[in-house]
């Protein structure tokens, strides 16, 4: 069963409503084809997709007008913009925390809740400590993904495996880090 997502549930109009059922049930393999085609598997893939939708709702007359492949079209197009929206905001955040100084952190850092709280720098400390545990190729796919930016395909040309494995790699990764990070945190 396809779930509708709640952005196109939330429209008041029943026949705005659903027209948009109707075109996510009917493009809505595409959509995902656009991201995971320029992204690979992506987590991100069902917010690009929401905010596609979004897009899509704001223009829903014009939409309403157009022909098959004209749709298909604005839809490619409106979700490659999203996705590249959301390339774009991602690599600002990484810029920002590259860039950004020791001591402007600590200031950013949220330390007046008492227990239960580490600072940023603990927290990154944590995570570090927990990606140095990792096996080998799961800290190699990490650090090659989030450190040096590259593609899942990359990543495996240059590994040696499957583009499959890499996200394999990468879902047991993050599961220990957090496992690991915010585990501790609760035992403090």
């Amino acid at each position: 069963m396809i779930l509708i997502p709640v952005v196109i549930l939330s429209l008041e109009s029943e026949r705005d409503r659903e027209f948009m059922s109707n075109l996510y049930m009917k493009y809505r393999a595409l959509m995902y084809k656009v991201v995971w085609v320029s992204m690979g598997y992506s987590e991100d893939a069902d917010d690009i997709i929401s905010d596609s939708l979004v897009a899509m709702i704001k223009n829903i007359e014009t939409l309403k007008k157009l022909s098959d492949n004209e749709k298909r079209s604005y839809i490619v197009k409106t979700v490659r913009s999203k996705e590249i929206n959301s390339w774009k905001k991602a690599k600002e955040y990484r810029q920002y925390f590259q860039s950004t100084g020791k001591e402007e952190m600590e200031s950013l850092s949220d330390n007046s809740k008492g227990i239960g709280t580490i600072s940023f720098f603990e927290e990154l400390d944590a995570v570090n400590r927990a990606i140095d545990a990792l096996p080998e190729n799961e800290k190699r796919v990490i650090r090659m993904k989030f450190l040096e930016d590259k593609s899942d395909k990359e990543i495996a040309e240059q590994i040696g495996i499957a583009e499959s494995s890499i996200r394999k790699y990468l879902q047991r990764a993050k599961k220990h880090i957090k496992d690991t990070v915010y585990r501790n945190e609760a035992e403090t």
